[in-house]
């Protein structure tokens, strides 16, 4: 490490192992900069930094040294990398900061930070953690979208011009590799003549038909004969467009000097800076613009660079020999995980025998460690190109020599296509047939990839057709069922086991047929739905049952907090990465269980935040005995999973669904423009229409008089069915009959609203509501306000957001089964002295404004069991996890100085009265502000006399420490007596239950009692 710079850089919160120095000779850490190396592969427009600096895993910034005069020559080219977005000139004493925008609008935007201003020790850091006030948008998303649009378009004009979209695709990934061995200077000046006769300019190798097809013929000759497979004939045959095609493609060769700004034109682009893998992304647009039905159909979903580069860390990671390791893929898509592994190995061959592998050494590892699997060819031909690419990038010397041959993929085993000769408007079974790579089972070290998760449909163009493809699928579903189900009888040794797909999702029996492919003992590691999770239906648990049983899972990443981020563009869906060996559990088998919050800056620029210290320990067996805990320690954490096991551990309170009759709970009736029925028992009675109506009881002004026709879920089938001469009565069908209980879907933030009115009389409610009729019962109207009392409980609420499967998960409204779920005594079995503490919450509740849950507690608390602590553990985490955005901005926001010193108060007030048995006397205290900051310090002391916070010094390495393991607190040993903790600086870790937190965890670390208690540590 360069003493000088990293001295340089240590005023400004950069540690020094964050730094990854670029004048040094090359090595395996290099491997994702060997563009910015002056030893490593050669690009048109070189660019020259002196480092490095990485933080939370991932690049945060270049470093020069000197002053800023030459940025404009270096920030255009530095944003096309796709990596760290800002540029740092540093000088003694002084950081001048560029942010690597993606246009002109970015200018002017330089900051200058000097290294004794209070907020340059938190600045660097800040940019990691996104806290830091952003003033330029991430290069890395901009370059993303900017190269996107530009292959996008290049393909549709292609198509416009009648070329076939497989022959479009091809033609701009040939256009793209020559692009490439262009800037990479594979190709020189010298190659014009072997390429075509009368070639006077590399860039105008595509402008006729003739050079075109030289170019291409050179292309197979040089490279490989399957180089995304090309029908040139077909092309050449549109001698009308011909000048259109050559023109598109010509416009992709052309080239330009770099400026300063990064402007998306063929023309600015570099590609010895771009990164290869965004070819996947490309793919997917591609894709679902040409093929969506076939797309979604396949579950065509790229993966963000950065997801699979960190799950091939981890699972490399795991192995005693990684640069032997045999990967596989089997739903292998644009190729972005076989890249990441490919590079992964090169490096790790590049540590384990410390000399950089030469070209055989490379291809050796493409040939014989890389296998991947899919069904669709488009797919398989940008996943060789993507390799080819990488290849050639990896080689040590990229000159002429390195236009050797490859071998065929296909033929050789690497890529595999395994549709089968799948039904055309089918979903391929794919690598999940029985007879699929029987060849290749136990053969690899790691199986990783994200597996198709779109359940199987059926469509069609009629009804008759729709039948059909209906009957396939099922036999098509049977066949899986089949296959896995003889894996899990010799897994498990249970040979009754039964596996059947839960709604025909794809991604478990892939999960389990990981394990065919893997070797004992190997690395599983897949993206997978979170429903694995959080499903709390019979088979949903059953179906977790038989994975901890059969897998050793070691670690979950249960990132359903960020769905719909920028963390996976495009996916709505709940998402966890799933790493397992290949091997049954046992007894005392645990993983670690890791869900990022959702940080919006960060997110926002598709980063998150893999927080080291809320890392939970959980027993395979814990999970199985608790289906809630997962969701429990996602949506809360170690402090709720006690709370909310005392609530549904009381197997001897029934839930709702034990005593409520079923036909007297429902959804409310939809108006839809579809599927419409006639509903005369509903016209002219009282509707509930305003959706903000305040407090418990629905007041007369909340109602008019229902007018419709008809709707589209009138919610009265059965009702109907049962008691047809009530229709002529006109009586209200009984999900809509007073007494009645309504509950909102969707949780509210505004105090004056209840989460569930009750109706003394009639009404009619649509589906933004849940009702719960008490009418079937002899003491209605006093059931009904008992209910109403919980539901509007801190209790109801929190056990629902931290047990049910879907709430707060895929979904911010409440399902009526979750609701049915809740855990509730009979009114009729509760001694009278319950009833009257319940009579009185109502009677608090109905005078309250605003609405005072404190009297509805008050009478839930002694159901279950639950203490004063309990119920603000509830409070707490009700403030900060639910899943609404004004829960999500208080999470984020930076603690008020009072919720600081009451942390602060709470923490002594545990501590105090404990450490003064040994006859030390705890003193406590607040570091300073430091503006820009992200995190906040406290300090605890029995130093004899008057403690002060940790100078500068500690307090930064607390901090450098916490931005390193993404932790959101750090706690550091000071002598004499003292602990100095950094919390990251937003309010859902500054809590009054965070503080009971730290302080219980401090009470359990007998390293710290024993600093605190005046021992020496």
């Amino acid at each position: 490490m360069d003493g000088e710079l990293a001295t340089l850089l240590e005023p400004f919160g950069v540690a020094a192992d964050a730094i990854v120095p670029l004048d040094t000779p090359l090595g395996p850490e290099h491997i994702a900069h060997l563009d910015l190396h002056p030893q490593g592969t050669p690009s048109r427009f070189p660019v020259h930094v002196d480092a490095v600096v990485e933080m939370s895993g991932r690049p945060v910034l270049y470093v020069k040294r000197g002053h800023a005069a030459d940025a404009a020559s270096l920030t255009g080219l530095l944003a096309q990398r796709g990596a760290a977005d800002y540029l740092a000139f540093v000088e003694p004493g002084q950081l001048t900061v560029v942010p690597l925008h993606a246009s002109r609008r970015g200018k002017g935007t330089t900051q200058t930070l000097l290294a004794n201003e209070r907020v340059a020790r938190g600045f660097v850091p800040g940019l990691a953690s996104g806290t830091t006030a952003a003033f330029g948008k991430r290069a890395a998303r901009a370059l993303t979208k900017g190269l996107f649009t530009l292959l996008h378009d290049s393909t549709r004009d292609l198509t416009l011009a009648g070329v076939e979209p497989d022959d479009a695709l091809a033609l701009v990934g040939r256009a793209l590799f020559f692009r490439f061995l262009i800037d990479r200077k594979i190709v020189t000046v010298r190659d014009q003549v072997r390429i075509a006769p009368d070639l006077h300019a590399l860039e105008d190798a595509m402008s006729t038909p003739e050079r075109l097809t030289a170019t291409s013929d050179w292309l197979d000759r040089t490279f490989n004969g399957h180089l995304l497979p090309l029908d040139m004939e077909a092309v050449l045959r549109m001698r009308r467009r011909s000048a259109a095609i050559c023109g598109q493609l010509t416009h992709m060769l052309m080239r330009a000097e770099a400026t300063g700004q990064l402007v998306f034109e063929w023309a600015k682009l570099d590609f010895g800076h771009i990164p290869i893998g965004l070819l996947s992304e490309v793919y997917e647009s591609w894709s679902h613009d040409y093929e969506e039905q076939h797309a979604k159909r396949d579950s065509i979903w790229y993966t963000p660079a950065a997801i699979a580069e960190f799950m091939l860390s981890e699972a490399l990671s795991k192995l005693e020999r990684p640069h032997e390791a045999r990967v596989l893929d089997p739903a292998a898509g644009g190729g972005v995980f076989l890249v990441a592994a490919f590079r992964a190995l090169v490096a790790a061959h590049w540590k384990h025998t410390g000399v950089r592998p030469d070209r055989n050494a490379v291809r050796d590892i493409l040939y014989t460690q890389l296998t991947g699997f899919d069904v669709n060819d488009a797919a398989l031909r940008l996943s060789a190109l993507a390799l080819y690419l990488t290849a050639l990038e990896l080689d040590p010397d990229p000159g002429p020599g390195s236009r050797a041959r490859f071998k065929d993929l296909r033929r050789i085993g690497v890529l595999r296509d395994v549709s089968n000769g799948a039904d055309e408007g089918l979903p391929p079974v794919g690598s999940l047939a029985e007879r699929c790579s029987e060849d290749l089972r136990g053969a690899f070290d790691v199986v990783v990839g994200n597996p198709p998760w779109t359940a199987w449909a059926a469509t069609g163009k009629n009804p008759a057709e729709k039948a059909r493809n209906k009957g396939r699928i099922d036999r098509q579903r049977e066949e899986v069922e089949k296959t896995v189900t003889a894996i899990l009888r010799d897994r498990l040794e249970e040979p009754d086991a039964v596996f059947t797909m839960i709604q025909n999702e794809p991604d478990l029996p892939m999960l389990w047929c990981a394990t065919r492919w893997a070797r004992p003992d190997g690395v599983i590691a897949l993206a997978m739905h979170g429903h694995l999770l959080f499903r709390r239906t019979a088979e949903g648990i059953r179906a977790r049952e038989s994975i901890l049983r059969g897998l050793t899972i070691t670690g979950v990443l249960n990132a359903s907090a960020l769905r719909e981020t920028k963390v996976w563009p495009q996916h709505k869906a709940p998402f966890a990465l799933v790493f397992a060996r290949n091997r049954r559990s046992h007894e005392r088998s645990a993983f670690h269980f890791l869900s990022p919050t959702l940080d919006g800056p960060l997110n926002a620029e598709g980063y998150m935040r893999l927080d080291a210290s809320a890392r939970h320990p959980v027993l395979a067996g814990e999970v199985r005995a608790q289906p809630w805990l997962l969701k429990t320690l996602f949506r809360g954490g170690p402090m709720d999973a006690p709370v909310v096991e005392r609530i549904l551990g009381a197997r001897e309170i029934p839930s709702l669904d034990d005593w409520w009759p079923e036909e007297f709970a429902s959804l409310g009736f939809i108006r839809g423009k579809e599927a419409q029925e006639p509903c005369p028992e509903l016209k002219g009675r009282n509707e509930l229409f305003d959706s903000d109506a305040a407090g418990v009881v629905v007041p007369a002004s909340a109602l008019r008089l229902f007018e419709d026709a008809t709707v589209t879920r009138p919610r009265t089938a059965p009702w109907k069915r049962e008691h047809p001469e009530e229709v002529e009565q006109r009586l209200a069908p009984p999900v809509f009959r007073g007494p009645l209980v309504v509950v909102r879907c969707v949780p509210r933030s505004d105090p004056t609203l209840a989460l569930a009115m009750m109706s003394p009389a009639d009404a009619l409610y649509n589906n933004s509501f849940l009702g719960f009729s008490a009418a079937w019962h002899p003491e209605a109207e006093r059931v009904a306000r008992y209910l109403t009392v919980f539901l509007n409980s801190h209790v109801a609420l929190y056990t629902l957001l931290l047990s049910a499967g879907r709430f707060g998960v895929e979904r911010s409204a409440l399902l009526l089964q979750e609701l049915r779920a809740l855990r509730l005594p009979r009114w009729d079995t509760l001694p009278a002295e319950t009833k009257g503490a319940f009579e009185a919450a109502w009677s608090s509740l109905q005078t309250s404004r605003p609405l005072d849950r404190s009297a509805a507690d008050a009478a839930v608390a002694p159901l279950f069991g639950l203490s004063r602590a309990d119920l603000e553990c509830m409070r707490d985490t009700l403030d900060v996890a639910l899943p609404i955005d004004e829960s999500a901005i208080r999470a984020q926001t930076s603690p008020r100085a009072r919720e600081q010193e009451f942390f602060r108060e709470r923490v002594q007030s545990i501590l105090a009265p404990l450490l003064r048995r040994s006859g030390r006397e705890l003193r406590t205290g607040l570091g300073a502000e430091p503006i820009g900051d992200p995190w906040r310090t406290l300090w605890i002391s029995t130093a004899v006399g008057k403690a002060v916070p940790g100078d500068d010094e500690i307090t930064h390495t607390a901090l450098a420490l916490a931005v390193r393991e993404g932790a959101s607190r750090v706690v550091m040993v000071r002598r004499p007596a003292t602990l100095v903790i950094a919390i990251f600086a937003q309010y859902r870790y500054w809590t009054p239950t965070q503080a009971r937190s730290l302080a219980m965890d401090i009470l359990g670390e007998p390293l710290w009692m024993q600093v605190l208690r005046g021992g020496e540590p």
